[in-house]
């Protein structure tokens, strides 16, 4: 991702429906906003910020990241959305949960990579359990999204489990 995508990833931020997808809170943000997000987490070395892209005509369709580095733990938080409605249900996220886990486990060596997914998010869960991840755990109550509490789902995938049964794909 670059200061080009600002753009799309500024509609993208202000998307109630996707907001409420990847669990965050709807706000209306600027083209600054996003530009000061985008150089802030491009510089987290505690992340990798990297941009889904169509194949065809190598426009930006979504944002793969590992968040939350921790390097003595060898531990990171995945998180992946496709914020190009066209582009959705395509497989396109599962492809890049794929290619992220790789990255994490072949490239940088991490032991675990886990995420949260919101409990009502079946095409997502989908996706992740197709990626190897499995659940670990419900933070019940956990996020408050257009004014109702939803429970999020906690799945996981280890280095080993991963190596066994997914590094060959």
């Amino acid at each position: 991702l670059d200061l080009l995508h600002v753009p799309r990833l500024t509609n993208w931020k202000n998307d109630r429906n996707l907001a409420h997808q990847i669990a965050a809170h709807p706000a209306q943000y600027s083209e600054d906003d996003v530009r000061a997000w985008l150089l802030r987490n491009s510089a987290d070395q505690h992340q990798v910020l990297l941009g889904i892209f169509d194949q065809q005509d190598q426009e930006v369709i979504g944002v793969a990241r590992l968040m939350f580095i921790d390097w003595i733990s060898q531990v990171a938080e995945l998180g992946v959305f496709i914020g190009d409605f066209a582009a959705r249900g395509r497989r396109r996220g599962q492809e890049a949960v794929g290619l992220l886990l790789k990255h994490a486990f072949m490239d940088l060596g991490l032991e675990r990579v886990y995420l949260r997914v919101m409990s009502d998010n079946l095409p997502a869960m989908r996706c992740y359990e197709a990626c190897g991840f499995v659940r670990e755990g419900t933070l019940r109550s956990h996020f408050v999204s257009e004014g109702a509490r939803y429970d999020m789902l906690v799945m996981g995938i280890l280095r080993n489990q991963y190596l066994v049964e997914y590094a060959g794909q």
